[in-house]
């Protein structure tokens, strides 16, 4: 009798945080490589299991415990009895939830689940993804250093995103047989240029005037995104240029008064947040460029910019910023332009450019796509993780 060979259990763990759908593909992509990959995540999150291209499963977290553990003195005395610093963000039923699984793959270095994964016993292999782009942001001063030291010391092996992630961990000793780079990527068939009709109608549906080159934004609305900087940049930009923003944040009231006060709120539309499903239809298709000048801070810099391969990918020029991995990204001068974080006369020629040269725009975004297709294919990212994973279930 041939006995068949068990088809490893490929299990994604994001925990509390936000299911990032794009984040996903190269991981949904497996199961044409010889894995069976799930999603783990929490009860409460903003996103339907269909969204998501593979089973998903939901534990619940700590109920009565979790607002105390939110609190400065609650979070110190349950850190206290327990080894979960941040209590309330564990998830309930973790061990039984894994047993089968043969690679944890969590998704970040110093939430409490990367922990859980090399608490389980017996341990299945623990594949951390990593995303952290600022070397030692997290290992002493803060709570969650007992969980982001243990990992970075336990775990078998860790995907960078980025070759920032990358020399992020290797600045923090862990050794090049312990880390392999792969980028994130997307679908490119699903991500594409769109036909004329297409074009025309989601302009309409849009509201982009016959003269406009309109010009996207897609994130949260929050300083360290760069919104005030770019809404300061359209006093000197050519007024055909109109900026349509997508997302919600804690700092719209102040863009949109920020806007008025320079004189600008009739270049610039606040249009609320959209879901993923409907980015490309109803915002890349429409649009002559999407532009995200995020701003370096002290704890955080963009660690990729999903939404600037999206674009890329649909044939779009787009304007970011020198910040974290996104010139890893985008190529300054051939796929768009970057500019100095926080410059508002940077972006104000930047969009100048494109708006005065419509074959620019053109030549820009096919190198985009043609980067995307290079670099960031879900399909082809997907298969090279498959080789890595095979190796570290294998042990060589």
């Amino acid at each position: 009798m041939v006995r068949m060979k068990k088809v490893p259990r490929f299990t994604v763990i994001r925990g509390t945080y936000v299911v990032n759908i794009p984040e996903l593909a190269i991981y949904s992509n497996l199961k044409h490589h010889g894995f069976d990959p799930e999603l783990l995540a929490a009860r409460k999150t903003a996103f339907t299991d269909d969204e998501v291209d593979m089973p998903v499963r939901r534990l619940p977290t700590p109920t009565l415990a979790g607002p105390l553990s939110r609190t400065l003195s609650g979070g110190y005395l349950l850190g206290r009895v327990s080894q979960y610093r941040y209590y309330h963000e564990y998830l309930r039923g973790f061990d039984s939830a894994v047993k089968d699984s043969d690679i944890l793959c969590p998704v970040d270095l110093g939430h409490p689940t990367s922990y859980q994964c090399l608490r389980h016993q017996p341990r299945a292999k623990v594949v951390v993804q990593v995303w952290d782009n600022i070397p030692f942001n997290w290992l002493d001063h803060r709570p969650i250093a007992q969980h982001y030291n243990a990992v970075l010391e336990k775990a078998d092996f860790f995907i960078p995103l980025t070759l920032d992630a990358d020399r992020t961990l290797r600045l923090q000793g862990v050794k090049e047989n312990r880390r392999a780079q792969v980028y994130p990527g997307i679908d490119t068939e699903a991500f594409r240029p769109p036909s004329s009709k297409e074009r025309e109608d989601a302009r309409k549906k849009l509201g982009v005037g016959k003269d406009e080159v309109a010009i996207a934004f897609v994130g949260r609305i929050e300083f360290h995104k760069g919104i005030f900087t770019l809404i300061e940049s359209l006093v000197e930009t050519d007024k055909r240029v109109h900026l349509y923003i997508f997302g919600a944040g804690g700092d719209r009231a102040l863009a949109e008064t920020r806007a008025r006060k320079l004189g600008v709120a009739d270049r610039v539309r606040f249009c609320g947040s959209v879901p993923h499903k409907d980015i490309q239809p109803r915002v890349l298709w429409a649009v002559d460029a999407l532009t995200l000048p995020s701003i370096p801070t002290q704890a955080w810099r963009e660690q990729f910019g999903q939404v600037l391969i999206e674009a890329m990918s649909t044939g779009l020029p787009v304007i970011s910023s020198l910040s974290g991995a996104i010139p890893e990204v985008v190529e300054n001068g051939r796929s768009g332009f970057l500019v100095v974080p926080d410059s508002p006369s940077e972006l104000t020629d930047s969009m100048n450019r494109l708006a005065n040269d419509r074959s620019l725009r053109q030549k820009m975004g096919e190198e985009g796509r043609a980067r995307v297709l290079k670099l960031f294919d879900a399909k082809v990212n997907s298969a090279l993780l498959a080789k890595i994973l095979h190796r570290v279930v294998e042990g060589s």
